[in-house]
């Protein structure tokens, strides 16, 4: 297995969402709280990282709808206020 550590901006890219993502998943307890190496950069052990991808997110991802069955976006902000009329 691949001992490289993986840091945040890794995580993100490898599970295709953002930084603040990432963060959220930490907080949330989705995500372990990655170790810190020295200085301000911290990392996951590949290892770990993996397992918690494995044990909590891929539930969630293999729930998700696909694109094919979903639904067409419409004007999911309601009525909202009124516009202002144009004056003559």
């Amino acid at each position: 297995m691949n001992s490289a550590p993986i840091t945040r901006q890794q995580a993100a890219e490898l599970l295709g969402v953002s930084l603040r993502t990432i963060s959220n998943h930490i907080r949330a307890g989705v995500l372990p709280p990655p170790h810190s190496l020295g200085g301000r950069r911290v990392y996951w052990r590949s290892d770990v990282f993996w397992a918690a991808v494995n044990d909590r997110l891929e539930p969630a991802f293999a729930q998700k709808s696909s694109p094919s069955i979903a639904r067409p976006t419409e004007n999911r902000r309601g009525p909202g206020r009124p516009r202002k009329s144009a004056k003559l």
